[in-house]
């Protein structure tokens, strides 16, 4: 009786074990397929990873209040008669504009522009600049430039016990000046 329950003890603890590393590396897991999904041109696979919705409601977001804070600080336009006409069109141009490139076929065609044939091989490797934000928000870092030092932030959301979905995307400050 005792060898049984040491036996039983054992099968618990290694399935604890299995559960709470299967739960702490699951986000890792998502952030590896999606780079494989977007890297081999799998629409179905990026709609599976990403909640194209959020992304597109953030970056809109993001993009316009970045672009009424540059057009309302630019001293030529606080002169110009048409700013007013101006400032209207922001967030007309940013719905377009995300509509148009935050999709599987956008983010399919903006890696394959910004990656060699060698470069689009399936990706095993963890992401070296990520972590935990909290138990349920994951932070991917990837680079924004050829210098290295701007970061565009990957946010991924916890869907259920061990699914992913990338669902924001946080520019640096400064991306949009250069």
């Amino acid at each position: 009786m005792n060898k049984r329950m040491k036996t039983w003890g054992a099968a618990a603890a290694g399935a604890i074990v299995l559960l709470v590393g299967g739960y702490l590396a699951s986000p890792y897991i998502a952030v590896v397929g999606l780079v494989n999904a977007a890297r081999a041109g799998d629409k179905d696979g990026l709609e599976e990873r990403v909640d194209f919705p959020a992304v597109r409601e953030h970056l809109k977001a993001e993009l316009t209040a970045t672009f009424m804070t540059k057009f309302q600080e630019d001293p030529e336009m606080q002169s110009n008669p048409f700013a007013g006409l101006g400032l209207a069109l922001i967030p007309l141009m940013a719905d377009k504009a995300v509509n148009a490139l935050v999709t599987p076929e956008g983010l399919t065609r903006l890696l394959a522009k910004t990656q060699t044939p060698s470069d689009r091989k399936p990706v095993f490797g963890l992401p070296k600049d990520a972590g935990y934000v909290t138990l349920d928000r994951f932070r991917v870092g990837a680079p924004a430039g050829d210098d290295g030092g701007k970061k565009i932030q990957l946010i991924f959301r916890r869907q259920g016990l061990f699914s992913w979905k990338l669902n924001r995307i946080d520019l640096p400050p400064d991306f949009l000046e250069d």
